[in-house]
Formats: structure tokens, sequence, C-alpha cells
């Protein structure tokens, strides 16, 4: 049985590696490359995929009917999908660098990193759907054994299987259940906060001490590094919540 003292110590090197590759990463939380080859439920853009009658975004009937089987209120996460993984282009930030834009500021631009991806969609998804999750987190490629922190979404089905959402992917291949995943990647969380919370802190910046006490007792594990780490995830959030009230006055 392991003892206190060794559970400290595997903590500790488990912090000081996940520092490590946060270090060597250009960003914070936030890397597109990754390692997945997606998942196509029905077909892939070009095989079915039509331009619709109001936009110049890609429409996949089979995919939105999909979308529409699988998960509850589906129609509105196969449009939030649609909205990024065809219209929002991945834009890294410079190295050191970790700037956080809003909902706002993205659609403006057409692009952002996947912090930014993620919180658009989770503002496309409202209001038809609070459930869901975002993940800070770090990915570890099984097949060439790097690893890289990243930020993604996920969700549930009707069966209550759990799909991860990638909304770079650029394709009808970006919403992918888990036992997909698992086949090529470990995907290791450090903070989740559910997609009610994450509305609460982007309407309601003020009310922040609640969300910010959950993130706490969320964390995967409890030491320093991780403690600090949400503290800067929580600031981000907020100081974006200030700026995407003000701009939609």
């Amino acid at each position: 049985m392991p003892t206190r003292q060794n559970i400290k110590k595997d903590n500790l090197v488990i912090g000081l590696l996940v520092i490590f590759i946060l270090f060597l990463l250009p960003g914070t939380f936030c890397n597109a490359a990754l390692s997945i080859h997606g998942f196509y439920p029905v077909s892939s853009k070009n095989e079915f995929s039509t331009l619709s009658d109001s936009s110049e975004l890609s429409h996949n009937p089979l995919y939105k009917e999909w979308c529409q089987k699988e998960f509850v209120n589906g129609v509105y996460i196969y449009e939030a999908y649609r909205q990024i993984a065809f219209n929002i282009e991945y834009t890294p930030e410079p190295s050191r660098v970790d700037l956080w834009q809003t909902p706002s500021e993205t659609m403006r631009i057409l692009g952002g990193d996947c912090e930014d991806a993620i919180l658009l969609f989770h503002q496309l998804l409202l209001p038809h759907y609070n459930e869901g999750e975002i993940i800070w987190g770090i990915v570890h490629n099984l097949e060439n054994q790097t690893s890289f922190a990243h930020v993604w979404f996920q969700l549930y089905d009707k069966k209550g299987n759990l799909y991860i959402v990638e909304p770079f992917s650029g394709d009808w291949n970006g919403i992918i259940p888990e036992e997909v995943i698992k086949k090529r990647e470990r995907r290791e969380r450090i903070i989740g906060i559910p997609n009610a919370i994450i509305r609460d802190i982007l309407n309601k910046p003020a009310k922040h001490k609640d969300a910010k006490n959950f993130i706490l007792r969320d964390l995967a594990a409890y030491d320093w590094w991780h403690v600090k780490e949400a503290d800067n995830v929580f600031t981000k959030l907020v100081n974006v919540s200030h700026r995407y009230r003000r701009q939609q006055r």
C-alpha cells in the first residue's frame, strides 16, 4: 500500500512534469496539432456536405441528423460545431503569450486558438444547452510519446457515453467518442468547469467567488501547481467576462 510520503512524491513528480510540458509549449493550454484522426459517424464533407442557402458555411444533413439522434438538443450542438469547424481559423499565439478572446472578438476576426474556440462554442450553445464541460488538461499522444497542453469541450450522449469536441478539425469528424480517443491518446484532466458555471462567470462575473470555490474543489489533484493554475484560469475567465459584458452593451 502506498504511503502518504510516496503519494506526495508522486504528486510532486507529476506537477513538475506538467510544468515542464507547459514551459516548452507556445502559449498555455492550447495546441491544435492534435494526434487524433477524428471520428466520422456518417460521412466526410467531401461526400455529402453542401453549402446552405443562408451562408457560405458547409452543411451536412446526415451529420445534423446524427447529432439530433445522439444528443439532447443535438441540433444546437451541430450548429455550434459547424460555425467553428468551417468558419473559425486556428490562429496560434506567439510563444509565451496567452491572451483570451471574448466570443464576440473571435466571431469578428474569424480566428483564435483553443480557448477562444471553446468559449465561442459554449456561447453558441446557449441558451438551449446547459450541459457539458470545458476541460483544461494535458494530451499524451500514445503513438509518438509526445504531450501538450490543451483545452477541449466534453459532453454526453443520450446513453451517457462521453464525447470530446475538437472544433478545429475543419471536417465532420470533430465530435469524437471517448473510446476512439483512448486508442491514440491519454487525456489528463487538470481543471474542469461545467457549462452552467462558465455561463454564470461570463454573464455575472461579479459573482465569481462561488465559481472559484467550485473550481478549487474540482481539481484533479491537491497540490500547489493545480491550485495556481486553477486561479490563473479563473482570473482569465473573469477578465474575459468583464470585457464580454461591456461588448454586449
